[in-house]
């Protein structure tokens, strides 16, 4: 998918607009998530130059990926993409922006591991249901450890016929709002 840093232009204007790298990052999960690359355009001015507000926003990007680059790079779709109750009702070009919420989830797979990425950060020692992830659905597979990337906190968990219940850490994991929790199952 192609897609740009900046709001109503492709290319360098005096008054152009920027994304922020929030919504850049749910871009890229969401696209992640449904076996898809991004190709992230940016605006030089016309001597080349990259504005420095553009390079805040790469910058921003850059560092999101340096802890959760685990839950984009060499992965593959999962069972389903996501859940929550933000949907793109249509496909194209042009279409309204979306603005997800920490009830949208993305997931994404690499070897046992399963990434789900919660699309906002919903509070310190909040509850994050992840209703794929009911026992009925998974089977005979049983979760062996859970972690949050960028943490080393002890993370709560609950696991029922509901699906699996996940107790955000005490203090939020980034400035970015964003978090990637990891699920390890055994067949």
């Amino acid at each position: 998918t192609d897609e740009t840093v900046s709001v109503g232009s492709w290319s360098y204007t005096n008054t152009l607009g920027l994304k922020s790298a929030n919504e850049i990052i749910d871009l890229l999960a969401d696209i992640v998530s449904k076996n898809g690359a991004l190709m992230l355009n940016v605006s030089p001015k016309p001597d080349g130059e990259i504005p420095v507000d553009q390079q805040e926003v790469l910058l921003q990007i850059g560092a999101w990926l340096a802890v959760n680059g685990e839950a984009i790079y060499g992965t593959r779709t999962w069972e389903i993409f996501g859940e929550g109750p933000t949907k793109q009702e249509k496909s194209g070009m042009f279409l309204d922006k979306l603005t997800y919420t920490a009830k949208d989830i993305r997931y994404t797979k690499k070897g046992n591991t399963v990434y789900a990425i919660v699309l906002g950060w919903p509070g310190e020692s909040a509850k994050v249901d992840l209703t794929s992830f009911t026992k009925e659905e998974l089977g005979s597979l049983k979760i062996q450890s859970l972690s949050i990337l960028g943490t080393d906190s002890k993370i709560d968990y609950n696991w029922d016929d509901s699906g699996l219940h996940i107790i955000t850490p005490n203090k939020k994991v980034d400035d970015i709002m964003k978090k990637s929790n990891f699920i390890t199952f055994l067949s």
